[in-house]
């Protein structure tokens, strides 16, 4: 078996339909105006819409929580590398969020990865926006559950899985604010059906956090919970 014959035609196949990725060579960071290849250009692409990169009681913070802590955790969290500052962080977010408890993970891809595996197994029907971030797919695949995707905020598609699946655990997971196309889940029908078809709702308000709900998020801005 010739392998890297094989992965060369791969490569060539995603190269033939544009898929081929390339880690573009950034100068200088996350600014509404960054360096590519010593080129000014504006930057439509980042997540940073608060400014938060260049935040600079940030970075003296952070100067100092590295000066004191150093660079490593040396451990996970579940062994010997939870320091104060994150029981710290969890407790401000969650009251923020007003929630009673909250969890920290590195990022947004493997909070989805651990919270949908941790909460579902193969005896759940997961019933997912199609345009949900990639995360959301990946957690769901780990979980082993059943796995529906409905129409784009399409209510009466969601309504219908619902209805096929009405004696199974059930979650629906959806971004608020999706991140390729910007527009906003029909949460309050949602939360209605989860309500009326005996499911659960996890949201990811990755895109929204920070900026609608005076920041806490859809979920606040709509009264919901």
């Amino acid at each position: 078996m010739n392998y890297e014959k094989i992965f060369l035609e791969k490569l060539e196949e995603l190269k033939a339909q544009s898929l081929y990725r390339y880690i573009p060579k950034l100068d200088v960071g996350a600014d509404k105006y960054i360096k590519v290849n010593g080129k000014r250009c504006l930057n439509l692409s980042s997540n940073n819409y608060l400014g938060l990169s260049k935040n600079q009681s940030l970075i003296e913070a952070s100067k100092e929580a590295v000066s004191m802590f150093g660079c490593s955790s040396s451990a996970s969290r579940i062994v010997t590398g939870n320091y104060s500052i994150y029981d710290e962080l969890e407790h401000k977010v969650a009251q923020f969020k007003g929630y009673e408890r909250c969890l920290i993970f590195g990022c947004g891809y493997v909070a989805n990865l651990s919270v949908i595996s941790a909460i579902c197994d193969r005896d759940w029907v997961i019933l997912s926006d199609k345009l949900n971030h990639a995360s959301i797919i990946d957690g769901i695949r780990l979980s082993n559950a059943k796995y529906f995707r409905y129409k784009h905020n399409d209510m009466d598609h969601l309504e219908k899985l619902l209805r096929e699946h009405s004696s199974k655990k059930k979650l629906i997971v959806t971004d608020t604010v999706f991140s390729m196309d910007g527009d906003i889940a029909e949460l309050q029908d949602i939360v209605y059906l989860s309500q009326k078809y005996g499911a659960m709702v996890m949201v990811d308000e990755a895109h929204a956090t920070g900026i609608f709900g005076k920041g806490r998020g859809v979920v606040h801005e709509l009264g919901l919970k």
